[in-house]
């Protein structure tokens, strides 16, 4: 045998044979995905981007209670596999991996199945009919990544949507204790005016208040403890993005809201900078500023909810470089503003 058969032949020379855009795709796919706002929006942007990889003919998305397909697949939906995961969804109480949830569509010669896992939890699956053989060696490993970066993703607004169930809760609690500790207090003030027969009610009524007033404490307490356990969880996702391969954004009346390092990094602009600051259309060639007002209009306006185009852009430096923007709608502070990730393809374009 000789080095190129060798080499054809070795997994860990495979991975050369992918091409360098459908990995940068497929890299964009996964940090673009924390701006999506359901497992309805999720599953359908996943199942047009993994059709986009070569070798792949059809994909469906099984995600929440809803299955998303784009493509020709001749195997019907799963009436099973959907009703477990729409209980388990609308229950807000993921399976544990261990579970009785399976896809036997797996069985099939031309469909592979990638299950969406974290460590302790399976959220659905990636069923995927193939036409070029190359793709179960070549791309299902980075597609496997996606789904266990989509499983980790959907984990944390899971936890984080449990927090705030507990914080709501609480919430009602103190705002009741509180109720009762005032009309305590108010019956303690009238019965210290009452004659010596009431004094006996009145230390009874005392003793209501103190017993109010320390259960209010201990719930005071839960609640802090509860907060302190969100604002964990919202900075370890902050950790994610800011360590994002690809610059991600948030924009809003015109501003930039939010730019993580590899932003700042690709327009040579400091979070300070541009944050509160930049009006994003201003960063574009004068030839370019129609195109992406027009495109943040139709996000905004609801006439897309997913767009992806290219963009020639001005560092700080009045270098001129092309980057590929990826962008969705987001309700950002309760208002609506735009969100995406862009990745720098000067290199690409000038080759």
């Amino acid at each position: 045998m000789n080095e190129a058969e060798r080499q054809q032949d070795d997994p860990s020379q495979i991975w050369q044979k992918a091409d360098a855009r459908v990995l940068g795709q497929i890299l964009a796919a996964q940090n673009i995905v924390f701006a999506l706002p359901d497992t309805t929006r999720i599953a359908e942007f996943y199942a047009q981007t993994l059709i986009s990889i070569p070798g792949i003919a059809a994909c469906r998305v099984c995600l929440g209670g809803r299955s998303v397909q784009a493509g020709e697949m001749e195997s019907s939906f799963c009436a099973d596999c959907e009703t477990l995961r729409r209980s388990s969804w609308e229950d807000h109480t993921p399976l544990q991996i261990d579970s009785i949830l399976r896809c036997n569509l797996g069985a099939q010669p031309d469909v592979r199945v990638v299950a969406i896992d974290s460590h302790r939890y399976r959220f659905g699956f990636f069923v995927i009919k193939i036409e070029q053989a190359m793709f179960g060696n070549v791309y299902q490993p980075f597609i496997s990544n996606v789904s266990n970066h989509l499983a980790l993703m959907l984990e944390n607004r899971w936890q984080k949507d449990m927090l705030q169930r507990a914080h709501d809760e609480l919430e009602r609690k103190v705002e009741e204790r509180t109720h009762d500790l005032t009309a305590a207090n108010k019956e303690l003030t009238a019965s210290r005016l009452a004659a010596l027969d009431l004094m006996e009610k009145a230390l009874g009524a005392q003793q209501i208040a103190e017993q109010a007033s320390t259960d209010l404490q201990r719930e005071i307490t839960e609640r802090q403890r509860v907060e302190a356990a969100l604002l964990e969880s919202e900075t370890k996702y902050r950790a994610v993005v800011e360590n994002s391969l690809a610059g991600v954004y948030i924009i809003q009346d015109d501003l930039l809201r939010f730019v993580n390092r590899r932003w700042c990094e690709i327009f040579g602009y400091t979070y300070e900078e541009a944050v509160d600051k930049l009006n994003p259309i201003d960063l574009s060639v004068m030839e370019d500023r129609r195109t992406i007002a027009d495109n943040l209009k139709k996000r905004l306006s609801g006439e897309a909810h997913y767009i992806e185009y290219d963009l020639r852009a001005i560092r700080k430096d009045g270098e001129v470089i092309t980057v590929k923007i990826l962008g969705s709608a987001m309700t950002y502070r309760g208002r609506p503003a735009v969100s995406g990730t862009m990745i720098d393809i000067t290199e690409r374009k000038q080759a």
